[in-house]
């Protein structure tokens, strides 16, 4: 368990985690508060973005593949405006060209995110009833050949997730 206390003395910040102190300058707490900002912003980008992969792999949206979406979104605490933004983008993109924004965004996201996003995936695809052939391509490609996760981690993770 960590315990993490942060103050300030004479212009520099300090932070105390479990035992540890760490001093470092306003310029450098800016940069690594906006370094997690932009490591978000490229997790909901990679998940967005495959989530519209999702939705249109088969050609046929569902009403509860939609109602996942929105599951996820609350469970991810994604913002609605922007869950709709990042859709509306990606529909005037093509397949190859939304693949490969989330693919690059995905990549530089870590391990367990990515088991998150598959194991999302996998929900979304089934929650129509029965996974497609084109939803499954998209979900084995991505984490077998271009992340290289494992199925059982995946498969663990989806059941800690919510399905309705």
């Amino acid at each position: 368990m960590s315990n993490k206390y942060n103050y300030i003395y004479n212009k520099l910040y300090f932070s105390v985690t479990d035992g540890r102190i760490y001093g470092f300058t306003y310029k450098e707490m800016i940069a690594e508060k906006m370094t997690k900002v932009m490591y978000r912003k490229r997790e909901i980008e990679g998940l967005i973005n495959l989530y519209h992969l999702m939705i249109h792999a088969d050609g046929k949206i569902s009403d509860r593949e939609i109602h996942m979406g929105e599951i996820m979104c609350k469970y991810e605490n994604i913002d609605k405006e922007l869950f709709e933004r990042e859709l509306e983008l990606a529909n005037q993109m093509s397949f190859d060209d939304v693949y490969k924004k989330c693919l690059n965004a995905l990549k530089a996201c870590d391990h367990e995110f990515n088991v998150k996003c598959i194991a999302w995936m996998s929900l979304i695809a089934n929650s129509d009833g029965f996974m497609s052939t084109e939803e499954w391509g998209i979900i084995y490609k991505l984490y077998a050949y271009e992340l290289h996760l494992d199925l059982k981690e995946i498969l663990d993770y989806q059941k800690s997730l919510p399905k309705h």
